[in-house]
């Protein structure tokens, strides 16, 4: 996923985008570990509360890796040619195939041919990253220090035609004339997920200036996610499932989170960095540089672990077990595993070629 886009080898790596990458990965496995009990128990449920306190604060996951992304693709003091371009484009669509190939044999013999090509739960964000990595050129002709101030006014854009009337006309119940008034604009290029990639580099080039306003970045962070969670815990009903909207990459709320996540992030790690031993640095970076492998296998992995090993062997299920402790060790299981078995994978000849780029 920012490598999902990693460093090349010959660079040095950043230990701060370590760190920010580590978190995503975490995240997103967790988000995955915990999502059944949002999904499948109604609000005021313990399950329900415990798993949206898990999903909640884990939605920051796939906004890091885009803003990541954005970070390394959109450098302008970095060339990239496009034969580079070109090949990480390439490789992408060659795993994409492979895994979709994989999982809809695996998970999905009644419908092979449709998961084969719109992918399993997961495999969406390699069709993202296709997609911002062919308009990158396009991107890093205007994506530039000089041109901070058109990068507000393109994220501001964003802001006001995509992320908004997703929350307002869901609060409203106005999603017909709402998404109907900011649709009449068709203002297009600035929708889907460059707003993400754009801020990532937005951040690194305007970060002195940024960081100076932290405390009110906390606080607007702070109340995005409680105010996810709460809208998750009371807008959801038999009939309407308000996490699709609260937990939306496209929502203003996610949106807000992640900006605050990544900014404060960024700058703890940049502060403290000197305290972290050799070792915790080796661990850290060493899950950073295997993020991709371990993203494409771990829905794989939960599926085992929660469907044929937990519910068939020791008949313990979602709605017979403890949430908290189910998802935290369906969590540690899956995030070790996921960590073992693509390093060894990364150490074996030909089969590295299927969880790296």
């Amino acid at each position: 996923m920012s490598e999902l886009v990693q460093n090349n080898k010959s660079e040095e790596r950043i230990f701060v985008y370590d760190v920010i990458r580590f978190v995503a990965i975490a995240a997103v496995i967790m988000i995955h570990c915990s999502g059944p009990f949002v999904a499948y128990f109604y609000p005021h449920d313990i399950k329900f509360i415990t798993g949206n306190i898990f999903d909640s604060i884990s939605r920051i996951g796939v906004p890091l890796f885009l803003m990541l992304s954005g970070v390394f693709m959109l450098d302008e003091n970095k060339s990239l040619p496009y034969k580079k371009l070109a090949y990480k484009i390439g490789k992408l669509f060659v795993l994409l195939i492979f895994w979709s190939a994989v999982y809809a044999i695996i998970f999905h013999q009644k419908a092979l041919i449709y998961y084969f090509f719109y992918g399993h739960v997961h495999l969406w964000y390699l069709y993202v990253i296709i997609g911002l990595y062919l308009v990158t050129p396009i991107l890093r002709l205007f994506v530039k220090s000089e041109n901070k101030n058109i990068l507000y006014y393109f994220v501001i854009l964003a802001l006001i035609f995509q992320f908004l009337p997703n929350f307002i006309s869901f609060c409203c119940h106005r999603t017909d004339y709402v998404s109907k008034f900011f649709d009449m604009f068709k203002v297009y290029s600035v929708c889907g997920y460059v707003a993400y990639y754009i801020l990532g580099r937005l951040i690194v080039i305007d970060f002195d200036r940024i960081i100076k306003y932290k405390n009110l970045i906390f606080g607007l962070g702070v109340m995005a996610l409680i105010a996810s969670f709460a809208g998750t815990e009371f807008y959801t009903t038999k009939a309407v499932q308000a996490y699709k909207v609260f937990y939306g990459n496209e929502n203003i709320l996610t949106l807000i989170y992640s900006i605050s996540s990544f900014v404060l992030l960024t700058n703890i790690i940049k502060n403290t960095e000197h305290k972290f031993s050799d070792s915790v640095k080796r661990a850290i970076t060493s899950v950073s540089k295997l993020s991709f492998g371990i993203y494409l296998i771990h829905i794989g992995l939960i599926s085992c672990l929660q469907n044929n090993i937990l519910k068939n062997i020791f008949s313990i299920t979602t709605k017979n077990t403890n949430a908290f402790l189910y998802i935290v060790i369906t969590y540690l299981i899956t995030f070790v595993l996921s960590y073992l078995i693509v390093f060894i994978m990364s150490k074996t000849r030909y089969i590295k070629q299927l969880v790296k780029i």
